[in-house]
C-alpha cells in the first residue's frame, strides 16, 4: 500500500499505484511511519473527564460521585442511622472503581465532604 500526502496535509493511500492520477494535486508519497505520524497529529484531542467520575478526594481515595454511587452511599447512610454504634465499617465500590472503607468513625466527614461534591452538579 501506498501513502501520500496532498498539499493540504490530507492523507490518501493506493493499493494499486495505477490509480495515482486520481490523487489531488501536488501529492506526495510519504513512508508509513510519516503517515501515522500525520493522523496522530490531526487527532482531535481526547474529551475532558468526567468529573463526577473524577470524584472527591476523601482519605487519599478519589470518590466518584455518580447516580449509582449516590443511590449506594445513601443505603449505607441509612444503615448508619438506623444502627447507630452497632453500625459495621463497610467496603464501599464507587462507579470509577476506587473502593473506601465506610466506619462509623467516619462517615460524618465523608458525608460533609462527598455530599456538597454530588449537589455541585445541580446547582442553577
Amino acid at each position: 500500500m501506498a501513502y501520500y500526502k496532498a498539499l493540504d496535509n490530507s492523507l490518501h493511500f493506493l493499493e494499486n499505484e495505477s490509480f495515482v492520477y486520481l490523487l489531488p494535486a501536488g501529492s506526495v508519497q510519504i513512508t508509513e511511519a510519516e503517515a501515522n505520524a500525520i493522523r496522530a497529529a490531526n487527532q482531535p484531542p481526547a474529551p475532558p473527564p468526567d468529573p463526577k467520575l473524577v470524584g472527591v478526594l476523601f482519605e487519599g481515595v478519589m470518590c466518584s460521585a455518580t447516580m449509582y454511587d449516590q443511590n449506594g452511599l445513601l443505603a449505607i447512610l441509612a444503615a448508619y442511622q438506623l444502627q447507630g454504634a452497632n453500625f459495621q465499617p463497610t467496603s464501599f465500590e464507587f462507579a470509577n472503581g476506587n473502593s473506601l472503607v465506610i466506619t462509623k468513625d467516619n462517615i460524618q466527614a465523608f458525608i460533609a465532604v462527598w455530599m456538597p461534591f454530588r449537589q455541585s452538579f445541580f446547582l442553577p
